[in-house]
């Protein structure tokens, strides 16, 4: 740690640039929240494993032992080392977004994509502990035998309630991640040359140029002006919302980076190549003179 706080604290070597290219170089750079594009990647890998949080393999009920399980103990445990695993990485890149919204310029803004990365993972963190939280007081509920018309008052009131806050939050997120996608492709024009009337278009056909799926946006003009949908559907819509920004955003930033990065990569040995070929030249020049 020491020596790579020194390393960092070394003057850089003189620079060949002009002070225009400098300037110009400057201009063109821009300061970003992560550390690396390895965090980047890692922080993106990490959100999206909360799209697997409801899924049969990976379900926090399969953690509470019932008559008819057939799995053993050590089966079990391991189960739940991977649930608690796996909630510990969304939670933690949770964790690192909000650490890059307070490093980030304007007044705190990231891009649109990683917000809502971000908020759709925690809203999905939080619906996967309050369905577990369900889960075990109707079993305290029957453990201690308590009577159905206690059970249902109980439960209903406090469950209804929070159900209730998790429609809204899903909703909101949903509203918010689809009108930015229609607007960024507003905003960079993300259309066809030589079809410039579109620039009005809908949100329905903004959406449809990039595939977002057509229930999705009318999820989200239900919830803006409809009756609220129901949990699970907002719970569905959140998990494909948060797959789609996954595949479109997340993983095609690596692509791209990675891309360049062989590119570069190409260049160099390009280069060594050259510069050896450039120096055996030299050498055979010089020694038949």
């Amino acid at each position: 740690f020491c020596t790579k706080t020194m390393n960092l604290q070394m003057e850089p070597p003189p620079s060949s640039l002009s002070s225009k290219q400098k300037w110009r170089l400057k201009q063109q750079s821009r300061v970003t929240s992560w550390y690396n594009s390895y965090e980047f990647d890692h922080v993106g890998q990490c959100l999206g494993l909360a799209c697997q949080l409801f899924s049969p393999s990976i379900n926090m009920d399969s953690t509470i032992p019932v008559d008819e399980a057939s799995s053993t103990d050590s089966t079990q445990q391991q189960s739940t080392n991977a649930i608690i695993q796996q909630y510990d990485e969304i939670l933690n890149a949770i964790q690192r977004v909000s650490v890059w919204r307070s490093r980030a310029e304007n007044n705190g803004r990231l891009p649109h994509s990683i917000e809502i990365t971000s908020s759709l993972a925690e809203t999905l963190v939080q619906d996967a502990k309050h369905q577990e939280q369900i889960h075990k007081h109707y079993i305290h509920q029957n453990d201690t035998l308590k009577s159905s018309a206690k059970l249902f008052c109980n439960s209903h009131d406090t469950n209804t309630t929070t159900s209730t806050s998790l429609r809204l939050t899903y909703a909101s997120i949903l509203i918010r991640g689809v009108n930015g996608i229609a607007d960024s492709m507003q905003k960079n024009r993300i259309l066809s040359i030589n079809n410039n009337n579109n620039y009005g278009s809908s949100i329905a056909n903004l959406c449809s140029i990039i595939g977002l799926p057509s229930w999705i946006v009318d999820l989200r003009h239900d919830a803006s002006h409809n009756e609220l949908p129901s949990l699970i559907t907002l719970r569905l819509g959140a998990q494909v919302l948060l797959q789609f920004l996954i595949d479109k955003y997340w993983i095609v930033l690596r692509d791209i980076r990675q891309d360049w990065r062989q590119r570069g990569l190409d260049l160099i040995m390009e280069w060594k190549n050259l510069n050896k070929l450039n120096t055996y030249s030299n050498k055979i020049g010089g020694g038949s003179l």
